[in-house]
Order: structure tokens, then C-alpha cells, then sequence
């Protein structure tokens, strides 16, 4: 085999594994954190965090691929990142996303990162691996700027609706179905959060997740109430369907 059939070969072993990390928008979104060029595709995503606080789609990317890889003190700054650009909203993905990396980071950093959460977090010279965070004191006062000038699109990138529709444009279901089950459990009579995860229900015949929803919310006034038991029997006719063809 000469150099040319050499080289031809390594770019089509790769070509499929590896996507320019230019293209990590919201129009290609990483469907499984990948195992190639993982540190040019870190830097990338942590200069899109520190260029662009406010874009929450890089936070999560850069959160899930250190996660993936088992990387316990980025996998941490990260959090520490996506932490102070929440300040004290998204009380819930903050928790489930503390929780998912549990397995991950240290026993003290989660501990400081779950004390955190009632809270804004603020990184000082006194926040453990503080040096790790790419949003620095500056970042964050320039982040405060631009929520002040646009207080509205700010609010918008930084609920959960938002964030689970951007995963849903990106085809990232499961994501947004998580999201979007954590945000219902803590508001409940969210008329917009509601209807969009029937809506992932319905597109994707959830039904036994339907039901430990609607279980768990059965004390609670829950919002479109009578739209999640017509979905219940509707799922359950398809399952009775199903269950007399097989």
C-alpha cells in the first residue's frame, strides 16, 4: 500500500467518527458524547462557554463529555460553570445534574456543589479547583451586562423549557424528556411544561413513563390534567392492541 492509499484509508476509518467541533451547534447536537480527538473537542467546547456564557447548549455538551470519559475535575468545572451562569434558576437540572455526575467528581466537590444550591454560586480564590472554571469574575460581570440590556432573552436561555426544546430541535428526546420531568415535579401547574412533555410522551408511546408521572403528581394541581389521562387511555388501547396482534 503507497503513502496516497495510506492516507486515503486513515480519513475514511475516521470520517464518521469525528465531527469538526465548529459544527457542535444547536443544529448537530453530540447524540453520544464521542471517544475521538476528545480534548480538541473539551477546548472547543470550553471556549464556546467562556465567548458565549449565556449559550447553555455548550454548558451541557462539555458537562456530558467529561462525564462520559470520567473526567472528575472537568467533569466538576463544568458544573462550576454551568452553575454560575444559573445563578439561582433551574433549581432542578442543577440537582439532576449534580446527581448524574456523583459517580464522577470527588466526594468534596460534590458536597460544595450541593451546598451551593439553595444559592447563586459566585467563584472566589476560595471555591475548590476555582482555577479550573473558565468564566471568571470579569466574564460574569460582562454576563450581567448583557442581561440587563436583554433581560428577556436572558430568562429565555436559562429555563428548562428552553433548554428541552433546544435538545428536542437537536433530536436529543431522552434529554429533554429528563429535563422537562424535573422541571414539572417542582412546578407543576406549568401550563408550557406540561403540554410539552405529553407531547414527547405521545410522539414517543411513553407509556408506563406517563403513568409514574401522573402518579407522582396525584396529589398535586397539576396543569392540563384531563390531557394526560386521555393520553393514558389512548396509550392503553394501543397496548391492548399490540398485546391481542402478538
Amino acid at each position: 500500500m503507497n503513502k496516497t492509499q495510506s492516507e486515503k484509508v486513515g480519513t475514511n476509518q475516521g470520517i464518521n467518527d469525528f465531527i469538526e467541533p465548529c459544527f457542535f451547534n444547536k443544529e448537530h447536537w453530540i447524540k453520544s458524547p464521542p471517544s475521538h480527538d476528545v480534548e480538541t473537542i473539551a477546548d472547543y467546547l470550553a471556549h464556546q462557554v467562556s465567548k458565549k456564557p449565556l449559550d447553555l447548549t455548550s454548558h451541557l455538551q462539555r458537562f456530558s463529555l467529561h462525564r462520559h470519559h470520567k473526567h472528575a475535575e472537568k467533569t466538576y468545572a463544568a458544573l462550576l460553570d454551568l452553575f454560575v451562569v444559573l445563578g439561582n434558576k433551574g433549581l432542578p437540572l442543577r440537582q439532576r445534574l449534580l446527581l448524574q455526575a456523583s459517580r464522577v467528581i470527588s466526594r468534596e466537590h460534590y458536597h460544595f456543589l450541593l451546598s451551593t444550591l439553595p444559592d447563586a454560586l459566585a467563584v472566589t480564590s476560595d471555591t475548590p479547583l476555582h482555577h479550573l472554571a473558565v468564566l471568571s469574575m470579569g466574564r460574569m460581570q460582562e454576563k450581567e451586562s448583557v442581561q440587563q440590556a436583554h433581560p428577556a432573552d436572558a430568562q429565555d436561555n436559562e429555563t428548562p423549557l428552553q433548554i428541552a426544546r433546544d435538545l428536542l430541535n437537536s433530536g436529543q428526546i431522552n434529554q429533554a424528556q429528563e429535563i422537562l420531568e424535573s422541571a414539572l415535579l417542582a412546578t407543576p401547574e406549568d401550563q408550557d411544561i406540561s403540554c410539552e412533555l405529553l407531547q414527547i410522551y405521545r410522539h414517543t408511546q411513553n407509556r408506563e413513563s406517563c403513568i409514574q408521572m401522573l402518579k407522582q403528581l396525584s396529589s398535586e394541581r397539576l396543569a392540563a390534567r384531563e390531557q394526560w389521562v386521555e393520553l393514558i387511555i389512548t396509550l392503553d388501547q394501543g397496548f391492548t392492541e399490540s398485546s391481542l396482534s402478538a
